[in-house]
């Protein structure tokens, strides 16, 4: 069987998916909307909004694909996955009712007390008054949590009172997130060991995949902002031990809730874990892949991603088998990332670096736009992405590929995955610098000369 497979989408997410589906010897074609410069090299790019319904619809009756396979949470709480399946297309990805738990943190927090999901202590506020009252109920840091999708800006942690104050006046006076933060949530801080659980649901049946870690604050050493993600690696063999109270005590419950509120879900369930004095507690779900997780998770199947996303649209879940390689992706970004990323710097990938890619070291484009070559569109701009035997060897393939790269001020950690220890360390080190001393500038279409080095002072 032919298969001719649409993405919705525009990341890294989904560059990763293309990716992974064209390996499949059963796809003919995979086309993806509206895709990204990098995405074009793989796959056709259709100019199209993916949270438009009626431009996906005329978009699908035109490609008339076997599978449609949605990337982002925006297009499935806007109920793109139900106007598709009406229209009798096959689709990988909940219906609008179940990206509820995405695109409601209040919605989401109802459902795991509901079915018994160990979670973080909350309070639910509507306005400033009821949020500046709620602070004395918690201790610091207070993590404030916009109720609506906010691209992964919606979620503050307020060390301090002046913290606190500014996230209530941005997000109810000045309105930065606009109807996302109409409600917020005030939430304990549970301080842990945070973690990457992903599962295929199908019908309430489900199959856990490789765990991964995703490194959500800006800077190196968990400091700095908090953002959509500056890395990962799979698999985390550090809390293999814990899966199965991981899946007695979250999964389970959860897919049994799923099945118990007539969602049918079918498609990737994200679970945001914190896991603290051995006890796991869920943070939050995201309805579809990571972003960088798919990037580290993808890779490691031992098989067809066509097959194992046709099965699941199907209600299966197919077995599934996987490599014994690891892998690391670090995520490059444009300064003033995540706040306010700047657009339209030149974005140069030296084709030395392109010649040096593999099919085990490989660059995904994220926030990229063609215009005399590469510029920034978005926050995150690329990924590197090496995939071996184990970590550190991993991680030394993906940032062996950062020198070749030239942004000015480009963002990224030189910490990715360093706790895995091994050979890699040293060398990493003595290739990249850490993102706030990253100095590179671009300013013409040339390559730029590199300055010369200050000749040592002989004095002693």
């Amino acid at each position: 069987m032919s298969m001719n497979i649409l993405v919705l989408g525009g990341g890294g997410r989904e560059h990763a998916i293309v990716k992974a589906l064209k390996q499949s010897k059963k796809v003919t074609h995979v086309s993806c909307a509206p895709g990204n410069p990098g995405i074009a090299k793989e796959a056709s790019c259709h100019l199209t909004d993916p949270t438009d319904m009626r431009k996906v619809l005329d978009l699908v009756q035109r490609l008339r694909p076997n599978l449609v396979v949605i990337g982002p949470e925006a297009p499935l709480a806007s109920g793109v996955a139900d106007a598709l399946r009406r229209f009798e297309f096959k689709v990988f990805g909940p219906n609008q009712r179940a990206a509820q738990l995405e695109s409601s943190k209040i919605f989401s927090k109802e459902f795991m007390l509901k079915y018994g999901v160990p979670t973080a202590r909350h309070i639910v506020c509507q306005n400033k008054e009821e949020m500046l009252a709620a602070q004395a109920q918690f201790q610091a840091p207070w993590i404030v949590k916009a109720d609506g999708l906010a691209a992964g800006k919606g979620v503050r942690i307020c060390e301090d009172d002046g913290d606190f104050k500014k996230a209530a006046v941005d997000f109810f006076d000045k309105k930065v997130l606009g109807k996302a933060s109409e409600k917020v949530i005030i939430e304990e801080c549970i301080k842990g060991d945070e973690l990457s659980v992903l599962a295929l649901v199908a019908d309430g049946k489900y199959s856990v995949l490789p765990m991964a870690q995703d490194y959500k604050r800006l800077g190196n050493g968990q400091s700095g902002p908090n953002t959509g993600g500056m890395g990962s690696y799979a698999p985390v063999k550090t809390w293999e031990k814990l899966l199965g109270k991981i899946e007695e005590k979250i999964i389970a419950p959860t897919v049994k809730g799923l099945e118990g509120e007539h969602f049918n879900y079918r498609g990737v369930l994200y679970f945001g874990i914190m896991i603290k004095d051995g006890e796991p507690y869920l943070l939050e779900y995201n309805v579809r892949f990571g972003d960088p997780e798919a990037q580290v998770i993808l890779p490691l199947l031992q098989g067809d991603w066509a097959d194992v996303f046709s099965q699941v649209a199907d209600g299966k879940i197919p077995k599934l088998t996987w490599t014994k390689n690891s892998a690391v992706c670090v995520v490059l970004a444009a300064p003033g990332y995540p706040d306010d990323p700047k657009r339209g710097l030149r974005v140069i990938v030296e084709k030395q670096t392109l010649k040096e890619t593999t099919p085990s070291t490989y660059i995904l484009h994220a926030g990229t736009a063609s215009h005399n070559g590469y510029i920034t569109s978005g926050g995150r701009v690329l990924n590197l992405v090496g995939i071996e035997k184990n970590v550190p060897t991993a991680r030394k393939r993906a940032y062996d590929l950062m020198p070749g790269i030239l942004m000015e001020g480009m963002l990224f950690r030189t910490d990715i995955a360093e706790e895995v220890k091994g050979i890699a360390s040293a060398a990493v080190k003595a290739k990249v610098k850490p993102a706030a001393k990253n100095k590179a500038k671009v300013k013409s279409k040339s390559k730029p000369k590199p300055k010369p080095k200050p000749k040592k002072s002989k004095k002693k």
